[in-house]
């Protein structure tokens, strides 16, 4: 549903001029279900003030959505279209072009064999088939599920960012699993064989379960 506000869609509600300066990336990725074709309100306002416009604004969306945003039919807010459905990948780290774990940006991932970049809600996983197993995350990245299977590359996952969202992480492989980044993904964490080191005074890494099997 596009429904506004209470328990269906985050809204943030302004009294006063909305200013749009330089460029915001709007990360619109739904913590469950799924996008509904239509128009959602991002932003309210009481006042029809307004400074900058739409080409202030970058989004990043689930691979398959197209979002388009509008700050003119309701001045002073910001409105976002959607269309397409979502259309998740399983891709595999390669690390081919740099450490980065970024967003639509760098193709250091394979989709069938050919470079790709990440999506969220993308399924990701991580072996020992790559060039890099240092893994820098830059900003937030929400992987519908992340699964670590190494047996001879020990990975480390550091960076300011962090990997958000409702999925979980699973660990396979006798290798080790090294976190020094602060990360806040709700799904669980299942150890199934191999070291997963959290790295807690550099990270401040907060884990929802772990599973040991």
């Amino acid at each position: 549903t596009t429904t506004t506000g209470g328990s269906a869609n985050d809204v943030i509600a302004l009294n006063g001029q909305l200013n749009l300066n330089g460029t915001t990336t709007l990360r619109l990725n739904p913590v469950a279900g799924s996008f509904a074709i239509g128009t959602y309100t991002l932003i309210t306002n009481h006042t029809a003030l307004v400074s900058g416009s739409a080409a202030n604004l970058s989004v990043e969306t689930p691979r398959g959505i197209t979002a388009t945003l509008d700050t003119t039919t309701f001045p002073g807010s910001v409105l976002v279209g959607i269309s397409g459905s979502a259309t998740p990948s399983s891709l595999f780290w390669s690390g081919a072009n740099s450490g980065d774990w970024d967003v639509n940006l760098t193709q250091n991932w394979l989709l069938s064999g050919s470079p790709s970049v990440f999506y969220n809600l993308d399924n990701v996983v991580f072996n020992d088939a790559v060039t890099t197993a240092t893994v820098n995350i830059p900003a937030g990245v929400s992987p519908f599920s992340t699964l670590i299977s190494n047996n001879s590359s020990n990975y480390i996952f550091a960076g300011t960012g962090s990997i958000t969202g409702s999925g979980g992480l699973t660990k396979t492989g006798t290798a080790q699993a090294t976190f020094r980044n602060a990360n806040s993904y709700l799904g669980n964490t299942t150890i199934n064989q191999g070291t997963v080191f959290l790295d807690i005074l550099n990270s401040g890494t907060v884990i929802s379960q772990i599973l040991r099997s």
